[in-house]
């Protein structure tokens, strides 16, 4: 039953890759021609719709709650389903995820991060579904892992965070010195599963003090929220001589834990999550002292890999047929004016990333578009030069 389920999903894969790639013209000479025929008729591209599978591990995560809201707004211009997971306990329940949406008929599985490394990839392509890896999950294939998989037709490669991480660790523990904290509770997250992300995180953190000769004391708070996991929250912010928190300290986690503890005192610095609302609020309550966060709207890079793959325009993709990974970027915000001036970008209807921006990037409506177009989409930081881009179309 089993390898008829496989085969049929394979199959229906399959037909959904050519249709999307024999559903287009030819463009004129002179670049677009007439691209009618790429939309659907409500307007949004492309023609059919496209399926895609997100594995979820922390459904209150802020760059999962970020991340949704920006393809609810995608969703007036593209032609595209997400199928999120409920939250994923194991490893098991994420092939099973994979495996129902291929059932479902998703043509690719894009996530934020997972924790079963190239497994995730062999079963996506038994499948013969694409898979396209957000920013933590990808640190798990590089190195000797990435020269195994970078031909693989499946893995259509995505964004990492590359030394963001630990650089991220870095800045808070350089913030921390400066302030002269002397002891300090590091949330490590899932550095004690060798999540690598984490790891990196936390090699950020503790060999930036190790390296200044600085001597602070850290007490780690490993894992992720649970009812144990809060316990020993509480417990280290009972400690009196507690000068600071970090690590995996989102407000979702924090905020609630150090105002029933009536610690205002507290230096507050977030290395993780993204811009989002509760972020920006509390960052703008004084609560956070600095924040070190992740513009969401990158995801839009694995959208347009991935449709540019399934109309055949692979070039676009992998320039020299193998994977690509390009490099992300955080931001690093010690003052609220400057994380509001992209959150208002970002919420305002114009978007870092907007709709348009992604459409002139793919190859079927925009023939000269290149691999490199892409790398300046997902590089250009600066914010003038981004409305610049935006009033161009």
């Amino acid at each position: 039953m089993k390898k008829m389920k496989r085969l049929f999903a394979i199959l229906l894969a399959m037909t959904m890759v050519f249709s999307f790639a024999a559903c287009g013209g030819n463009a004129d000479a002179n670049g677009k021609g007439d691209t009618s025929s790429y939309y659907a008729e409500d307007g949004r591209y492309p023609a059919k719709t496209i399926k895609i599978g997100v594995p979820v591990y922390d459904e209150t995560d802020s760059s999962i709650i970020a991340t949704k809201a920006y393809y609810d707004y995608l969703d007036d211009y593209l032609n595209i389903e997400m199928v999120y997971s409920e939250a994923l306990a194991s490893a098991e329940d994420e092939i099973a995820f994979i495996e129902n949406c291929a059932v479902a008929g998703c043509v690719a599985i894009t996530g934020s991060y997972d924790v079963i490394g190239s497994s995730v990839l062999d079963t996506v392509a038994e499948y013969g579904m694409y898979y396209l890896m957000g920013p933590a999950d990808i640190t798990l294939m590089q190195g000797e892992l990435y020269e195994q998989y970078k031909n693989s037709e499946y893995w259509l490669g995505g964004y990492t965070q590359g030394n963001s991480n630990y650089n991220a660790s870095k800045l808070a523990a350089e913030y921390l010195m400066e302030k002269g904290v002397k002891k300090a509770c590091y949330a490590s997250g899932g550095a004690l599963f060798g999540v690598e992300m984490f790891v990196a995180a936390k090699n950020g953190f503790y060999e930036t003090i190790q390296n200044a000769g600085y001597e602070m004391e850290i007490v780690e708070l490993p894992g992720f929220p649970s009812d144990e996991w809060f316990a020993a929250q509480a417990s280290i912010l009972a400690d009196p001589t507690i000068e600071a928190v970090t690590g995996l300290a989102t407000p979702n986690f924090w905020a609630q834990a150090l105002s029933n503890a009536g610690r205002d005192d507290i230096i507050w610095v977030c290395p993780s999550g993204s811009l989002d609302e509760t972020n920006l609020t509390t960052f703008g309550s004084g609560a956070i002292d600095c924040a070190i966060l992740q513009n969401h709207e990158e995801f839009a890079i694995n959208l347009i890999f991935l449709l540019n793959a399934l109309n055949g325009d692979l070039d676009v993709v992998k320039p020299d047929g193998t994977v690509q990974l390009l490099d992300s970027n955080l931001w690093n915000f010690a003052s609220y004016d400057d994380a509001k001036e992209l959150y208002d970008m970002l919420n305002g209807g114009e978007h870092f990333i907007s709709a348009q921006d992604i459409l002139a990037h793919i190859k079927q409506l925009n023939p000269n578009v290149t691999f490199e177009d892409i790398d300046k989409l997902m590089h250009t930081t600066d914010l003038d030069a981004v409305r610049e881009r935006h009033a161009s179309y």
